[in-house]
């Protein structure tokens, strides 16, 4: 199903999707097992490694889930030394297209049940201690290589609402890894006004800065700009690495150790950029490890952007087998709706990087 293009703004902004990812629940098969919670972080590191290439890489798909309380297990490995019941959870360990045969995954398995009875538990230390680390304590676990096939959703859902139906509908959770409030359906009035402001003014300072190319990143709650740069990579130091939206982040970094403010380790978190064109591979990757909510950029750059599917057909910000995703937003208003600046935004050319 193709999907409906979304326009805001009275038209004058256009959302960038990946129109290469189906619409709609697509089931697919998984292939689960059942081990001691406590074994959890071991199995999944073992996981891992026992099936690195398995190409349905389902990010969104929580790897665990709670065991039915029907499993059984041996008398002496139902409780713990305290006398209380051992917690057990189901794992997620590959899907059905990988492996079809519930033989050969449980076979992979195998060597999982040696790791669980050689698990040993770190008492934890208490708090501002001096004290050495106390030794680890020997708990042999019990986990029998036994698989069972599940139904899970496919393809990343696209709202927060759709992340809860598909967990009904498959019986399997899933992780809704979008900042659910920071992607709405529609933009507000304010946000629209505020993002043909800052197209301005992205305009206005590559143009006063004597550039082709310009970022700002914006607090839209504070509605002020954090980081405001142009492109050095082709200016007399040859600095290649030195893009706008690059520097931009360098820029934000600056302002927040001026203030002492680390805030939760990511640079932009719930930031807004504003770019003069297209970010190319390196500039939109950046920008998801920094941890953005929104890109709103005016001129497309055809061979070297990673946003548009029309240009690389990267579209990195709205990547499955990535750990966040962003909005993006591309102008087509009037050019001199963004003052007297707007016109001086012109296509890069072929090959050259944003």
């Amino acid at each position: 199903m193709k999907r409906k293009l979304n326009f805001t703004a009275n038209g004058a902004l256009l959302e960038i999707t990946n129109s290469k990812r189906p619409s709609g629940f697509h089931a697919i098969g998984i292939w689960t097992t059942v081990v001691p919670a406590r074994l959890s972080a071991a199995a999944s590191a073992f996981i891992k490694d026992a099936f690195p290439e398995d190409t349905d890489h389902l990010g969104h798909v929580r790897r665990f889930t709670t065991a039915e309380s029907t499993y059984e297990v041996p008398a002496e490995h139902a409780t713990d030394a305290q006398g209380k019941p051992v917690t057990f959870l189901r794992m997620m360990v590959c899907t059905e297209p990988y492996l079809s045969d519930a033989a050969a995954v449980e076979d992979l398995l195998r060597p999982l049940v040696q790791i669980a009875r050689d698990f040993q538990l770190q008492p934890k230390q208490p708090k501002n201690s001096t004290e050495p680390a106390p030794a680890p304590v020997a708990m042999p676990l019990f986990y029998e290589p036994r698989v069972e096939l599940r139904t899970t959703a496919r393809y990343t859902p696209e709202t927060k609402q759709e992340s809860t139906e598909w967990s009904r509908e498959s019986g399997w959770p899933l992780m809704w890894r979008g900042n659910t409030a920071a992607i709405p359906t529609e933009m507000s009035e304010r946000d629209q006004q505020q993002a043909l402001q800052y197209l301005a003014k992205v305009a206005a300072h590559a143009k006063a800065e004597g550039s082709a190319i310009a970022t700002l990143i914006v607090d839209p709650e504070a509605d002020t700009i954090v980081g405001a740069a142009t492109d050095s990579q082709r200016d007399a130091m040859h600095r290649p690495l030195e893009h706008a939206a690059m520097t931009a982040v360098a820029r934000v970094a600056e302002w927040r150790q001026s203030r002492e403010d680390n805030s939760d380790g990511y640079l932009c978190r719930g930031f807004h950029v504003y770019s003069t064109h297209e970010p190319c591979a390196m500039c939109a990757m950046a920008l998801l490890h920094s941890r953005i909510t929104r890109l709103v950029y005016i001129e497309a750059a055809p061979s070297t952007g990673a946003i548009e599917p029309e240009s690389s057909g990267l579209c990195i910000h709205a990547q499955d087998r990535l750990n966040w995703q962003y909005e993006a937003w591309k102008y087509v208003g009037a050019r001199q709706d963004l003052g007297e600046a707007g016109d001086n935004v012109a296509p890069v050319a072929a090959g050259v990087n944003v």
